[in-house]
């Protein structure tokens, strides 16, 4: 018992100082996007609903942060905002939305940039689940949602947003729901992820791959079928709701992305993350480290997670040109799953790929 205490004590250590850098890189780089500039879609006005389309879409966290302050009572408000001297409270980088902002506000601050921050830590958990399930070896699990973690700040160039790391909780927790077969679960997850931002009925094909074998195709399909309904319903409720909003539901930037990628200049781009200079979107760098990853793991994947990756591949890449904004990475979200296979694979058979030499001096 104390062996297991051991383990999961370890476990927690580590992935909780993981996600703490990672957040940390984050905040400082792009903060809750509450600064002045961001008047499209800051914190403020996705909280009150006033946010500019497609962003106030993404109502999860807000939604979550208003029922919880709404309902809070005012003394408790107040003796949080006053003993919490931490973080941003302290010294946040975007901390002018902050000062002289009503009590309830900073509370509904509060609860948005921990409910981040648990999702990120529940990511590296839920991750490792599935990566043990798949039988890779327990440092692989353990280390490879770390790296990908660490990767996020980096990732996040163009733009970043709280709701990058609810994403990538809820699309880990729908593949582990899919591999350990609980479609009914697996239902409420796809409602909450939808809500978290609209596009995640993109990344319901590629859970296609994990469903049982071993179960009825009627009963299989069913359920798989119905979490199209619901991610759809969800959908179209929130494009109602907010369908009098600034903005519009969709930004096409084919012809903006096709100028770019054809210039050279784009792979040459850095940009900072962690206070330090950093590879930005498609740097040279950055494609090169994706592409010797793919080179050593790929023939080591599973076949289901060969086309779990080619699924989100062909269906994220279309959509990045069309709809993503020019050299924003984070466009490619519905591959961070798989990137972090790759990862996992090239730890577990990087000695198969790199054998160790004896050390000349």
């Amino acid at each position: 018992m104390f062996s297991k205490f051991k383990k999961n004590f370890l476990v927690f250590s580590v992935f909780w100082l993981v996600a703490s850098a990672t957040y940390s890189g984050f905040i400082a780089k792009w903060g809750l996007r509450d600064s002045p500039q961001d008047y499209k879609y800051n914190l403020e006005k996705m909280l009150d609903g006033t946010a500019y389309k497609p962003f106030v879409y993404r109502q999860l966290l807000p939604s979550s942060a208003n029922f919880i302050g709404n309902n809070t009572p005012e003394n408790f408000i107040n003796l949080v905002n006053e003993k919490y001297k931490y973080g941003p409270f302290r010294d946040y980088a975007f901390s002018s939305s902050l000062i002289g902002a009503p009590a309830k506000y900073k509370f509904k601050w509060l609860i948005v940039y921990w409910m981040g921050f648990g999702m990120l830590l529940g990511s590296l958990y839920i991750i490792r689940g599935i990566l043990s399930d798949l039988g890779l070896s327990p440092l692989a699990a353990v280390f490879a949602p770390c790296i990908f973690s660490l990767c996020m700040p980096i990732i996040q160039t163009g733009g970043g947003y709280v709701y990058d790391y609810s994403e990538l909780f809820f699309m880990s927790l729908a593949v582990y729901l899919t591999q350990k077969n609980r479609p009914v679960l697996l239902l409420l997850v796809v409602a909450l992820a939808t809500f978290n931002k609209e596009s995640f009925i993109f990344f319901l094909p590629a859970l296609y791959p994990f469903l049982p074998k071993s179960e009825l195709i009627s009963k299989t399909h069913f359920f798989y079928g119905l979490q199209f309904l619901f991610s759809a319903c969800i959908n179209l409720w929130i494009k109602n709701i907010y369908s009098g909003n600034e903005g519009k539901m969709l930004e096409i930037w084919f012809t903006t992305n096709i100028q770019n990628y054809l210039n050279p200049i784009t792979y040459l781009k850095f940009d900072g993350s962690y206070g330090l200079l950093a590879p930005k979107g498609f740097n040279i760098l950055t494609v090169l480290l994706i592409l010797i990853l793919i080179k050593i793991s790929w023939k080591y994947l599973d076949p289901k997670l060969q086309k779990h990756c080619l699924i989100a591949f062909f269906i994220n890449f279309p959509l990045f040109i069309i709809l993503g904004f020019y050299n924003e990475i984070r466009g490619l979200s519905l591959l961070y799953i798989s990137l972090t296979f790759l990862i996992a694979y090239a730890i577990d058979n990087y000695g198969k790929e790199f054998p160790s030499e004896p050390l000349k001096i």
